[in-house]
């Protein structure tokens, strides 16, 4: 059972570098979770499958820096199918 649990957690964590879910935990707008993407260097992909998240191709380290004492949660993007058509091309 803990293995199975393990295996759960580890496949939401998001990559060093990639797709990744930014979803908003205290109501931060979709267009400041982008600017703050940006400023990590990432680029917006999509929008999320839950409200107001979005998936964005950045480096996680940097993308960390800029949501640091932000409730932003950060997970690994799920699948094709699972958000909109792309947003915007950076």
């Amino acid at each position: 059972m803990v293995a199975i649990v393990g295996m759960g957690v580890l496949a939401g964590l998001p990559p060093q570098r990639g797709r990744i879910l930014m979803v908003p935990l205290d109501g931060t707008s979709a267009g400041a979770m982008a600017a703050l993407a940006r400023a990590a260097g990432g680029s917006l992909v999509a929008t999320g499958g839950w409200p107001g998240s979005l998936i964005v191709e950045s480096p996680l380290t940097a993308l960390r820096g800029q949501t640091q004492g932000r409730a932003i949660l950060l997970l690994r993007a799920p699948g094709a199918g699972c958000g909109s058509e792309t947003v915007e091309k950076a």
